[in-house]
């Protein structure tokens, strides 16, 4: 079973020059590079629908191999399809994985067993769709790579053009340790302030999305590898792609996170050299 996963280290695609099929006016196609989720790229039909990102061809060899690629704010529907190329390499995957397995909703829940969620039930579920393909190329070796094309096809698409926010192409970090149990929760920031006149006003923000981790029983040299490299290397600052479950397709839709730390964790000592800690994310805007 894999353990906790994150897609963090952008830097390449960030620094990419980029190329589109189509783009709307005022939705260019270099907001798949900026951290607001909201900020989309929007073509302008649906047939034939792509991009190209040049990450550069100098220094690969010192680059760690792609691995992953995330669409963030998306509005492909189950039917469509990405396929993702560079070199030898091509792959298409489906547009959603499937939300359920055995065992993960009674009889009567949402989608129906092994199914995606259909049009209403994904505007409930799941408002701001974040899809993880993990890259296999077939068993073959993944490697770090200059140019890369996205293509989508998703041609019953009702809205008539195809919308992505944020992308992350990079590589995955996979951890020693995991996490037990877990919590899923939401904070609104909304405010609601009454004038002395009796009117009140409200500011009204999205609810987003809270994730808290607990890992227990670590010894130092375990916690010392999981901190200093999640806190350290990514900060309280930067946004990035959290995914708990990475074999646990179904809870995927509900768990797996585009955010940031909410706060440097607390790490309590327990008996011996065993400690225990907790990492909370907030949503990204």
């Amino acid at each position: 079973m894999p353990n906790l996963r994150a897609i963090w280290d952008n830097r390449f695609f960030d620094a990419a020059t980029l190329a589109a099929s189509s783009q709307a006016a005022g939705l260019p196609v270099i907001n798949v590079q900026d951290r607001l989720r909201k900020r989309v790229w929007r073509t302008t039909s649906l047939a034939g629908q792509y991009l190209v990102a040049d990450l550069g061809g100098s220094g690969l060899e010192q680059r760690p191999p792609v691995t992953a690629l995330v669409l963030i704010n998306h509005n492909l529907t189950p039917d469509g399809e990405v396929t993702i190329e560079s070199g030898d390499l091509m792959e298409t995957h489906p547009a959603w994985a499937d939300i359920l397995g055995y065992g993960d909703l009674g009889y009567g829940g949402p989608g129906g067993y092994g199914g995606v969620f259909n049009a209403e039930e994904r505007s409930f579920y799941v408002p701001d769709p974040l899809r993880i393909i993990y890259l296999n190329n077939e068993g073959g070796p993944l490697e770090a790579r200059g140019e890369w094309q996205i293509s989508f096809v998703d041609p019953a698409n009702p809205d008539g053009y195809i919308e992505v926010g944020r992308i992350f192409l990079t590589y995955f970090d996979e951890y020693r340790y995991n996490f037990f149990p877990d919590s899923i929760g939401g904070e609104d920031d909304s405010e609601q302030v009454l004038s002395r006149g009796g009117q009140v006003w409200t500011d009204i923000m999205p609810v987003r999305r809270t994730l808290s981790l607990p890992f227990e029983n670590l010894h130092d040299a375990d916690k010392f590898w999981t901190l200093l490299f999640m806190v350290k290397k990514v900060g309280l600052s930067q946004d990035w792609v959290i995914d708990p479950v990475p074999d646990g397709v179904a809870r995927r839709h509900f768990m797996a996170l585009y955010g940031r730390f909410s706060e440097i964790p607390e790490v309590s000592r327990q008996f011996g050299l065993h400690s225990e800690f907790e990492l909370n994310f907030i949503e990204s805007l």
